[in-house]
């Protein structure tokens, strides 16, 4: 499935890993990861009580911290080029909250891609500068440019647990 506005398209992949690696990872997430404070969601220079989130690496500059993860990841996504993957775990809160519009990475290169890999169901979503928005379904995946303005949500009837993939190489078909 497509999403297009105002010439943006948005590549939404439901059911994108087996069952089996979706079940898979969510014992990871719940089980195993050790998770780390962040007191900005998105660094826009504001500094709220309200805006934090807990953070993973799992891939960054050339190491893998959490192989598992990494592995079943590499499988669904044909990438040339791994620049960054992590996770973010929003916990569940009192109202929904827009986080601030950025983009993953200033400098691009051609191919390069973001994706937004949701583990869990909940109220939120991510939105982008041209009014779309996708809301948060688990085993969910949409793919943009990397340089596409968006952003994400707090959700207020789970916790929001994403994965963000970033890229150079093939779209995600």
């Amino acid at each position: 499935m497509s999403l297009t506005s105002t010439g943006l398209v948005l590549n939404i992949k439901d059911n994108f890993l087996s069952e089996e690696d979706h079940h898979k990872l969510l014992r990871i997430f719940h089980d195993d990861i050790e998770w780390r404070y962040n007191k900005n969601v998105v660094y826009d220079g504001e500094d709220s009580p309200e805006e934090y989130a807990l953070v993973t690496s799992i891939y960054s500059q050339g190491w893998v911290m959490q192989r598992e993860v990494f592995d079943i990841l590499k499988k669904y996504v044909n990438a040339d080029s791994w620049i960054r993957i992590k996770a973010n775990f929003g916990p569940k809160r009192t109202k929904v909250m827009e986080n601030a519009l950025h983009v993953d990475y200033k400098d691009t290169f051609t191919n390069q891609w973001t994706a937004v890999y949701y583990l869990t169901t909940n109220n939120g979503y991510t939105y982008f500068e041209d009014g779309q928005r996708v809301d948060s379904v688990a085993n969910r995946l949409v793919v943009f440019p990397v340089d596409t303005m968006h952003s994400g949500t707090t959700s207020t009837d789970n916790n929001r647990i994403v994965i963000n993939l970033n890229w150079i190489g093939s779209v995600v078909e």
